[in-house]
């Protein structure tokens, strides 16, 4: 399939474990750096999440006023970028 990304097949449970577990720790820390600047990073769930966007971010002040992903449509990326442009 061209543009398929296929992850590779190994033996090794340790190497499989990391390749599904670099998005969680991205996610985790898109959360932290929006704690860092007084933010609260949501992510989309159940309904929330559409095809479209699966499980995008959206920022909220402390008032809980959307700042940044009025749709979720922030990925665990552009929060860090977001986060690290407030000073």
């Amino acid at each position: 399939m061209p543009g398929a990304y296929l992850l590779p097949m190994s033996s090794d449970p340790q190497l499989l474990n990391n390749l599904t577990e670099l998005p969680r720790r991205l996610d985790d820390k898109a959360r932290r750096e929006a704690v860092k600047v007084g933010l609260t990073a949501l992510r989309a769930r159940g309904r929330k999440a559409t095809t479209a966007i699966p499980g995008g971010f959206r920022l909220l002040d402390r008032d809980g006023n959307c700042v940044a992903g009025d749709n979720y449509e922030l990925s665990a990326e552009d929060v860090i970028r977001f986060c690290n442009r407030i000073p």
